[in-house]
């Protein structure tokens, strides 16, 4: 996939370098990536295994130590749908920081909605126990920066028009 070096004017060349964000920008959106991609994985997952290794828990057939038993004992309070409905939503985060990595401004908005409503889901449904601190630091200094780099981008790519 190869970038346009030039910016486009109604389909003609303006001969004006394109203004490009800054690596560290890639870099950021690569870790969005994963982070959503792998949570979307992981919640439909659970969304179908959950009740399963909950019931193999509460029979005792499933091998696990006495730390990971918490864990699963807090699973099962958790309701089924709400894996697959923060799945959709980790989905629609993945194509925000996808439509970003190609500059596109719409990426920034479904990517920060994105978030944001996942945030409000697990406080919603699952309770304010349930949401981390650093998720919630994490989700607010992505977005920030990202917020950042979208107006000082949009601001050096509009004055590379004029000149």
């Amino acid at each position: 996939m190869s970038e346009p070096n030039i910016t486009e004017n109604n389909g003609q060349s303006t001969g004006t370098p394109a203004v490009r964000p800054p690596v560290f920008f890639y870099i950021m959106l690569v870790l969005s990536m994963v982070n959503a991609g792998m949570t979307f994985i992981s919640s439909i997952i659970l969304g179908f295994a959950a009740p399963s290794i909950v019931e193999m828990n509460n029979n005792g057939t499933l091998p696990i130590s006495e730390v990971f038993s918490v864990a699963v004992d807090s699973l099962s309070q958790m309701p089924q749908y709400y894996f697959f409905i923060t799945a959709l939503f980790w989905a629609l985060s993945f194509y925000g920081a996808l439509a970003m990595w190609k500059l596109r401004k719409t990426g920034f908005h479904c990517y920060t909605l994105a978030q944001l409503i996942i945030l409000l889901l697990t406080v919603v449904i699952l309770g304010k126990a349930y949401v981390a601190l650093g998720d919630i630091m994490f989700t607010i200094l992505f977005i920030l920066y990202y917020a950042t780099i979208v107006i000082v981008w949009k601001k050096r790519q509009d004055q590379s028009q004029q000149n």
